[in-house]
């Protein structure tokens, strides 16, 4: 049965393709509905647009970092209050540190567990 949350909208923001396959076939196996987008600038546009219930976000990304994108939702009225979770490589002490400063709810090293996306 799928998750609970049907209907809900997450936008997965990946520059690697194999990455946003995996990370949209796991939410959409547990009934997500998804977006995804391949940059910062992409993704931005595309959460006004849109205004996904959750992102999951890299960190490492073409056009604007995740990090610079999350203090850009943080700011904007509209979506300022949608969960960031950061799924990056950057997996040390100081990056955790810096994603919860970047407001970021939930930070997840690669390689993840597709429970831990749940």
């Amino acid at each position: 049965m799928p998750h609970s949350l049907l209907c809900a909208k997450i936008l997965c923001v990946e520059d690697d393709p194999a990455i946003l396959a995996l990370q949209l076939t796991l939410l959409r196996h547990l009934g997500y509905e998804t977006l995804a987008a391949s940059d910062g600038l992409e993704a931005y546009d595309l959460i006004l647009q849109e205004k996904p219930d959750a992102i999951v976000l890299d960190v490492m990304l073409p056009g604007c970092d995740g990090f610079t994108l999350a203090e850009k939702i943080r700011r904007t009225d509209s979506v300022k209050d949608t969960p960031i979770a950061f799924v990056t490589a950057k997996d040390e002490l100081l990056d955790f540190r810096h994603g919860f400063r970047k407001k970021g709810n939930i930070y997840l090293a690669k390689p993840f567990t597709s429970k831990a996306l749940q």
